[in-house]
């Protein structure tokens, strides 16, 4: 697996993060709903994950989870930076990104297993093996 499908996973996540902080700023009921931006970002992420599952068919399941992880982690902590930026994120402070960051980076590798998974008729081949 190039960087190809981890990229434009990426991308299109940072795209949906970006949605939900638009989202979370003109629709205050929405927005200020308690742990919106946590549980939101983090299935977003695992959707992300998911896309780099499905754009690499060929891959091994660890470098497609791997790929799912920083390309979910990655959209995750851009999504914080927006969230401080727009003023979403009360307090921020630098270092409160290891929240998205790990978080997204678990849910995205959770969501290119699942999407691993529930891929029909693709045989899973296991990273490090030898065809």
């Amino acid at each position: 697996m190039g960087n190809g499908p981890m990229m434009n996973a990426a991308l299109r996540g940072i795209v949906m993060q970006g949605l939900m902080v638009v989202i979370g700023k003109f629709v205050p009921a929405i927005g200020q709903m308690p742990n919106f931006y946590a549980i939101a970002g983090t299935v977003l992420a695992a959707l992300t994950g998911a896309m780099v599952s499905r754009q690499s068919p060929g891959a091994g399941t660890g470098q497609v989870a791997t790929g799912g992880a920083v390309a979910g982690g990655l959209s995750s902590v851009v999504g914080g930076l927006l969230a401080a930026v727009s003023g979403q994120w009360p307090g921020f402070q630098i270092l409160q990104l290891l929240f998205p960051l790990i978080s997204g980076g678990v849910g995205g590798g959770i969501g290119a297993l699942l999407g691993r998974m529930m891929r029909p008729g693709v045989p899973v081949r296991q990273s490090g093996s030898r065809q």
